[in-house]
């Protein structure tokens, strides 16, 4: 689970690609480090973030030393973890495969194959134990057993996708880039259950989802961030938060939106006594670079 301490130490390691020191490989992507950071995973109870890198995927500790690696997967580009089941999960572009592997070892047990073109983002629903792949070539989610790996079927989705969050009730939000929308999707059934527009959202990343509240942080690239009601897909608010954002994550102890942008820089989003969202502060990427202990 993403918390607002952990999610500052996953962006100050991140800022060791851009800063020259030891840690993960540069991303090439235009957000450089903002990218990297929405493409890792945190595993809290063992301590660990894990990195996509050209040649596998790298471990470190909290701090960022590191303490192993997923050798030998080419074209990595987004990991996860499944802590309960003792995987972890990441996707390769250029083969079209997701490989599982395991979290104590570090070593791949399998490699699965996705029904559709260049999958990037991955997810575990732990409602119904799948494990799902976003194919941005095939515009499709490829749901796998996550026992067995055996394709459970392919969702198509319609749209370019982004970024996903499961609720952990069988429900899963997806941004699609290219038309604008926030798919919601039963893992179940693997049936769209509705679409949500966000026609004002360049290139929308994220969603970030505060289940407590039942609210969905959604992103766009030229500087807005929509917050929408969960349930029934309302837009509660919008927020100028300044420009080159990146995916937001939730604390959800606070309900906060932590949003990051190219410049290293973070907006802080919170609700205030009325209910409206505001900006509460900008977090300097200065800071970002040695949050430990913060």
């Amino acid at each position: 689970m993403w918390t607002t301490r952990f999610f500052m130490v996953a962006l100050g390691i991140c800022g060791q690609a851009l800063t020259g020191s030891d840690g993960p490989e540069p991303p090439s992507s235009p957000l450089g480090a903002v990218d990297l950071w929405q493409r890792m995973a945190l595993d809290l109870a063992a301590q660990r973030l894990y990195f996509p890198a050209a040649e596998g995927v790298r471990v470190t500790d909290l701090e960022g030393r590191p303490v192993g690696a997923v050798a030998d997967l080419g074209g990595v580009h987004s990991v996860t973890v499944a802590p309960e089941l003792g995987l972890g999960i990441c996707s390769q572009v250029r083969p079209g495969m997701v490989s599982l592997f395991n979290l104590d070892s570090l070593e791949v047990e399998k490699e699965l194959r996705t029904t559709g073109g260049r999958p990037e983002a991955v997810l575990f629903d732990p409602a119904c134990r799948r494990i799902f792949a976003f194919n941005t070539r095939g515009r499709s989610a490829t749901a796998f057993d996550a026992f067995g790996g055996a394709v459970a079927g392919t969702l198509p989705l319609g749209g370019r996708p982004g970024t996903a969050v499961a609720d952990g009730r069988g429900r899963l939000f997806v941004t699609l880039r290219d038309t604008r929308e926030v798919l919601l999707a039963d893992t179940w059934r693997l049936a769209v259950l509705g679409r949500i527009a966000v026609p004002d959202l360049e290139d929308p990343s994220g969603p970030a989802l505060d289940p407590a509240r039942q609210r969905l942080f959604v992103a766009g690239a030229n500087g807005l961030l929509a917050v929408l009601d969960s349930v029934g897909g309302e837009r509660l608010d919008t927020l100028a938060i300044g420009a080159e954002a990146g995916a937001a994550v939730c604390d959800p102890d606070t309900g906060e939106a932590w949003v990051p942008h190219r410049d290293g820089s973070v907006t802080v989003v919170r609700e205030d006594a009325s209910g409206r969202y505001r900006v509460a502060s900008r977090v300097a990427s200065q800071g970002l670079l040695n949050p430990v202990g913060a």
